[in-house]
C-alpha cells in the first residue's frame, strides 16, 4: 500500500471518528474520560510499584502514586461526574485564556490583528463561562465535543498530506 494512501485511509477514519463524536458528544466525553481513569489508575499503579520494588521512601511520589490511583478509580466508578469535573478545569482554563488574550488585544493598539485577539478571546471565555455555569449540560459533554471537532480537523489535515504525498508519487 502506498504511503498516500495509507494517509487517506486514516484520515477518513479520524474524520469519521470526528462526526460520531460530535453526534453523540455525551458517549464521546464518557469513552474519553474512561480512557482517563484507566491511564490515571495505571500511572499510579506503576509508580506504586516502582517505589515498593525499590524501597523508596520518597513520601511526596508515594502521595503522588495514591493520588493517581484515587483520582482513576473516582473517574472509572463515576464517568460522568468525572467528566463534568474535567469539563470545569476546561472551562476555568478557556475563561482564563479569553481574558489574556482580551488583555493581548488592548495592548495592541493600532494593529489589524487587535479586532481578531478580541473576538478570540471574548468566544473563547464565553465559552468558559458557560462550561464553568454548565448552561445546558456543556461541561459533561465538552470532552467530546472537543474531542470530536479535533478528530475532524487531523482527518481533514492528514487528508491533505495524504494528498500531498500522492501527488509526490509516494
Amino acid at each position: 500500500m502506498k504511503l498516500s494512501t495509507a494517509m487517506i485511509a486514516v484520515s477518513v477514519l479520524l474524520a469519521l471518528g470526528g462526526v460520531l463524536a460530535l453526534i453523540s458528544p455525551l458517549l464521546a466525553t464518557l469513552a474519553a474520560t474512561s480512557v482517563v481513569g484507566v491511564f490515571f489508575l495505571f500511572a499510579g499503579a506503576l509508580q506504586a510499584w516502582v517505589l515498593f520494588q525499590n524501597r523508596f521512601e520518597d513520601v511526596a511520589a508515594a502521595l503522588m502514586a495514591l493520588l493517581c490511583i484515587v483520582a482513576g478509580v473516582w473517574v472509572l466508578a463515576d464517568p460522568l461526574r468525572g467528566a463534568t469535573s474535567l469539563g470545569m478545569i476546561l472551562g476555568a482554563l478557556f475563561f482564563v485564556m479569553g481574558a489574556v488574550r482580551v488583555l493581548m488585544a488592548l495592548q495592541v493598539k493600532g494593529s489589524r490583528a487587535r479586532w481578531l485577539l478580541m473576538l478570540s478571546g471574548t468566544v473563547t471565555g464565553l465559552m468558559g463561562v458557560l462550561t464553568i455555569f454548565d448552561v445546558g449540560g456543556l461541561a459533561s459533554q465538552l470532552l467530546g465535543i472537543l474531542l470530536g471537532f479535533t478528530l475532524l480537523f487531523e482527518g481533514a489535515g492528514l487528508f491533505a498530506f495524504g494528498m500531498a504525498l500522492n501527488r509526490r508519487g509516494y
